[in-house]
């Protein structure tokens, strides 16, 4: 099943945000459509290129995804990007519901001080944001939409999403948007083959969360 979602977004560059026009404001437009689907064999190959080029951006400062091991999950995903009018993938998340026999992927990841995987127990439907990643950074805005939407219209009442620690650009992302550090499920975790490209330890993520009611239905303009 794939949905789309039309949308034009226009920005305005400021004086300090690229080097290379420092000295200059401009306006800049972009037509984008955000769209979602889950995996079948009619996308398979598409699915595959969001997942390439996320491993890509990954490999810059990360070592250990595993396809393989990533796809397991998607069973339970959905995946949401945007693409603009060349057909490039600008930006894109998964969306990972947690049902009866499937785990979200916090709960494989193993607690820092305890070795221990949490147990998230929720009387609601919940699902974790994953395997983010952007090409172009104003794009995010047309997939923030489109995730409201569809944690909407699936219902889905509370989101995760593990922010790697020493990552300020994407943990200062998610907070702008409301997500706040998980007060039960407060310690960092790790997974043991996921590693920091130039240490080579395991990367320690913070989990975070937001009750889907309190995220604004258009993206906070102060962002950009």
């Amino acid at each position: 099943m794939t949905k789309s979602f039309p949308n034009k977004a226009y920005f305005k560059i400021s004086n300090n945000t690229n080097a290379a026009i420092r000295n200059e404001s401009i306006d800049i437009k972009f037509d984008y459509k955000a769209t979602t689907t889950v995996r079948n064999k009619k996308n398979y190959h598409f699915i595959e290129r969001i997942n390439d080029q996320y491993a890509k951006q990954a490999s810059k400062y990360y070592k250990g995804f595993c396809k393989k091991i990533n796809s397991f999950h998607d069973k339970t995903s959905t995946y949401i990007y945007v693409i603009d009018r060349q057909n490039n993938i600008e930006s894109n998340v998964r969306c990972t519901v947690q049902t009866d026999n499937q785990k979200i992927p916090i709960e494989y990841a193993l607690i820092k001080s305890t070795n221990e995987s949490y147990t998230i127990n929720e009387n609601i439907k919940i699902a974790e944001l994953n395997t983010f990643s952007y090409r172009n950074y104003f794009s995010i805005s047309t997939l923030y939409e489109a995730i409201v939407r569809h944690v909407n219209e699936e219902k889905i009442k509370k989101l995760y999403a593990l922010v790697d620690r020493r990552n300020s650009v994407t943990s200062s992302l998610y907070s702008s948007l409301g997500f706040t550090p998980s007060l039960q499920y407060h310690q960092p975790v790790f997974f043991k083959t996921y590693l920091r490209k130039d240490q080579e330890i395991p990367v320690l993520w913070d989990i975070l969360s937001i009750e889907t009611n309190k995220m604004p239905v258009s993206y906070p303009n102060r962002l950009l």
